[in-house]
């Protein structure tokens, strides 16, 4: 992927990543960031998903999956974006407090 990201510059409106960012190391996020602004249109969009380091249920995500390297709260994450994009915007997806379990509409509720 970030090889695919060089060889394409100024050429996407849009790049999505999601629930993958935490797998890279350090140094390829680092790169993974570099290569997605060099691939974004002028105006373009980077959408990242990621599980929020500081969630009370993050150790079971994080360490649920072997091959997780980082973690990332939405202030690091914001600090790190900002070194290639301008406007950043921090949102949260919570919890579907219905029709998955009963742990999951407590957890909507706290």
């Amino acid at each position: 992927m970030i090889d695919f990201l060089g060889k394409h510059y100024e050429t996407f409106d849009l790049i999505t990543g999601l629930d993958f960012i935490e797998h890279l190391h350090k140094d390829e996020v680092l790169r993974f960031l570099d290569g997605c602004y060099e691939a974004l249109k002028l105006g373009g969009r980077l959408i990242l998903q990621t599980s929020n380091a500081e969630s009370p249920w993050v150790s079971s995500i994080r360490y649920g999956d072997f091959t997780h390297e980082a973690c990332f709260t939405p202030k690091a994450l914001t600090i790190l974006l900002n070194l290639w994009i301008v406007l950043i915007e921090v949102r949260e997806m919570g919890p579907v407090p219905w029709d998955y379990s009963i742990k999951s509409a407590i957890r909507y509720s706290m």
